[in-house]
């Protein structure tokens, strides 16, 4: 039906209404053809992106099958694909090599802009150090039971809560408190080389990321003013809620 465009049953008594006439058909016509064309490349991209969706969970499911993986690590598995892929299977590697380092860049900083600005110890800093320190921010999944940090282990890391829910126990198992997106701890261990005092475990599943004390302390080496406000909101911290016994080492410069 799309082709049905003619001159109608009106005979053309001069040159020009013709020319025009069939001129105004052939636009049609070429109209029609891209809009077809379109129409079934978008209907391609998503037949395809549904095949490769099936394929990716019928190859992960043929995996564990060999595997002999029992059923409550397979449904941590697809707990996990869910969680990650939100239903829209893609290939991080393609992205990877389809986008610069500067995007790649551009687009940790961008998700996680507002989350570092919420963290006191970071709320004098200026913007451009905020930015160096989103750059080091490394990202990682959790699924529900996965501990994050474990009572009497050395702390090496601040976390950044992105999405999900943990809770916070002490290291007799007594629930603290629930922390949701947009939340961090761990902050202290950027400070001080401390042994943790409590355990934080994902209740649901988490997109998190992390800062490593080593890079952090890299960023300050150039901000020694800074880095003193560091130690002391940190210190106070510990202070707090009584946690300066479990500092390994006081020597503490970047």
């Amino acid at each position: 039906m799309l082709m049905l465009v003619s001159n109608g049953h009106h005979n053309k008594e001069y040159l020009a209404e013709l020319i025009l006439s069939n001129t105004f058909i052939l636009l049609g016509f070429v109209l029609h053809l891209a809009i077809l064309v379109e129409t079934t490349q978008i209907w391609s991209k998503y037949f395809n992106a549904g095949n490769q969706q099936i394929t990716v969970y019928d190859s992960v499911n043929a995996y564990m099958r060999y595997k002999a993986l029992p059923m409550t690590l397979r449904k941590r598995i697809y707990l996990y694909l869910e969680f990650k892929y939100q239903g829209h299977f893609y290939k991080e590697s393609v992205i990877k090599k389809a986008t610069s380092n500067f995007l790649r860049r551009e687009i940790l900083l961008a998700a996680t802009k507002k989350n570092i600005r919420n963290i006191d110890m970071f709320g004098k800093f200026p913007a451009n150090l905020l930015k160096r320190i989103r750059s080091h921010l490394v990202s990682e999944i959790f699924l529900p039971g996965d501990i994050i940090i474990r009572a009497g282990n050395a702390g090496q890391c601040m976390f950044i809560l992105l999405a999900g829910t943990v809770v916070v126990t002490t290291s007799e198992d007594r629930a603290v408190c629930y922390l949701r997106d947009g939340s961090h701890f761990g902050e202290v261990a950027l400070a001080f080389n401390l042994f943790r005092n409590g355990n934080v475990t994902a209740v649901t599943p988490c997109e998190i990321y992390k800062l490593d004390r080593h890079s952090f302390w890299t960023i300050m080496a150039k901000h020694p003013d800074l880095w003193k406000m560091v130690q002391n909101k940190a210190a106070d911290q510990l202070v707090r809620a009584g946690d300066a016994a479990n500092i390994v080492d006081t020597k503490q410069d970047p």
